[in-house]
């Protein structure tokens, strides 16, 4: 696929929901093997990083599902949660867009995906309503690129909420919406 019929399914709309026009475009994007390549950096942790393909032959790969559900896990308690499969897909897809754009592979660092309520009702500046918990969403970064540029590439599949911070990008598969996050004053100091 050239990277011309890439952006027109994107742009033509909802390429995760797998309209017709997008399955005319390129019928096997969403049929093909999915892999997903992230990496997670915790301080005062080893780096922990997955490069696997979660979905093939037209089902999950269970395995590789928990591996990443792992990678997922609260990075305070260590509990480990089902991630929705639809966020899966949706880094899939933007993976895939850097990848086109880049001309070379990138991984997604994930800052942050499945965080417990008590969790996250610590963390200053969490939303109530917060999808993390759910295990809709991920605070996630590509190298090298803005986070403005990631959440663009979000927003076009529709597939849910996307905020922009300084260093950072969160996308969910929650309600539809966009926002521009703040930074703990600790952080931000």
């Amino acid at each position: 696929m050239t990277r011309r019929q890439f952006l027109s399914a994107f742009v033509a709309g909802g390429a995760l929901l797998v309209p017709p026009v997008a399955r005319a475009i390129d019928p096997g994007f969403w049929t093909r093997e999915r892999q997903l390549w992230i990496r997670r950096d915790r301080p005062g942790r080893a780096r922990e990083e997955f490069r696997v393909i979660y979905w093939a032959n037209g089902q999950y790969d269970y395995n590789n599902y928990i591996r990443l559900c792992y990678l997922f896990r609260d990075s305070l308690t260590e509990d480990v949660a089902a991630i929705n499969a639809r966020l899966l897909d949706l880094m899939y897809g933007m993976q895939r867009w850097t990848e086109l754009e880049a001309g070379v592979l990138l991984p997604i660092d994930l800052l942050s995906g499945y965080r417990t309520i008590s969790h996250n009702r610590s963390l200053e500046n969490a939303a109530s309503n917060s999808e993390h918990p759910r295990g809709n969403a991920g605070d996630i970064r590509f190298p090298s690129v803005a986070p403005s540029i990631t959440a663009r590439r979000a927003k076009y599949f529709q597939m849910g909420g996307v905020g922009v911070y300084p260093s950072f990008t969160h996308v969910d598969v929650g309600r539809v919406r966009e926002f521009v996050g703040k930074l703990p004053k600790r952080a931000s100091q």
